[in-house]
């Protein structure tokens, strides 16, 4: 009797904990696309090991839309950064450890972990341990595949609820960019940034998921705003290939 209760037991502890896991897993279908860095900050070189190859083969095994980023994202992944993760792999061993650890974590457009997955491997060879660590931190996936899931109209990311207050009140009276003032006109679709000489240099427009986009000539991103009423506007440079941030700090009157 005893024996069939501690197996129950285990058995309820090892259910919830699958659950929980496809449950966390299952957050990475509100984004549409996932960058993969050519180079990984644990990384001393471009795709060592081919950790950066093999990470884009396994992610695309598990159906997801995959992006070196060297690569040009389409249009939309461009203007609004938040639709996308950045896988990183952290890696840890070395000469005299038994073993090699990866992790494999995906990080929101704020820097925020949305979902991290641990591997490990006691192969002596380090390009072959990487590899099957990475492979092992991949099995946490279980059968899971990626199935887009846009947030309903009027739901947002976590990372994005603090733009639940009016932009409005958020707002400063007027902004300096590289050492030149600026200031927002209200229009009927949001508003415009003007120069000190009245001339329009961008337009921020709110979309349906309540989140602020950043128009002008050369950028086109999503706006954030500070607590220091600071906007924070995050975009795609085609002429780089990467994720670049510019900020119009707050003048206060």
């Amino acid at each position: 009797m005893k024996l069939k209760f501690l197996a129950l037991l285990f058995f309820s502890i090892y259910f919830i904990s699958v659950k929980a896991q496809e449950s966390e897993i299952r957050k990475l279908n509100a984004y549409e696309n996932v960058i993969v860095p050519v180079q990984f900050d644990s990384a001393k070189q471009e795709n060592e090991y081919l950790l950066s190859s093999l990470t884009r083969h396994l992610l695309k095994q598990h159906g997801f839309n995959v992006f070196m980023d060297n690569e040009t994202l389409p249009i939309a992944a461009q203007q609004d950064p938040c639709l996308n993760l950045r896988a990183s792999v952290l890696t840890q061993g070395g000469m005299f450890a038994f073993t090699t650890e990866v992790t494999l974590v995906f990080y929101d457009c704020r820097n925020q972990i949305v979902y991290k997955a641990q591997g490990s491997s006691r192969e002596k060879k380090f390009d072959k341990a990487h590899q099957e660590a990475l492979r092992d931190a991949f099995d946490k996936f279980g059968g899971y595949r990626y199935a887009y899931e846009p947030l309903k109209k009027g739901e947002q990311h976590e990372t994005q609820l603090q733009q639940k207050q009016s932009i409005q009140k958020q707002l400063a009276p007027q902004y300096n960019w590289e050492g030149k003032r600026y200031q927002l006109q209200k229009i009927e679709l949001g508003y415009l940034l003007l120069d000190a000489e009245g001339n329009r240099k961008a337009v921020i427009t709110e979309n349906s998921d309540k989140q602020y986009l950043f128009n002008s000539a050369d950028i086109n991103g999503s706006l954030k705003i500070d607590t220091n009423q600071d906007l924070i506007v995050e975009y795609f440079n085609m002429q780089t290939g990467k994720q670049e941030k510019i900020i119009l700090t707050a003048i206060s009157q």
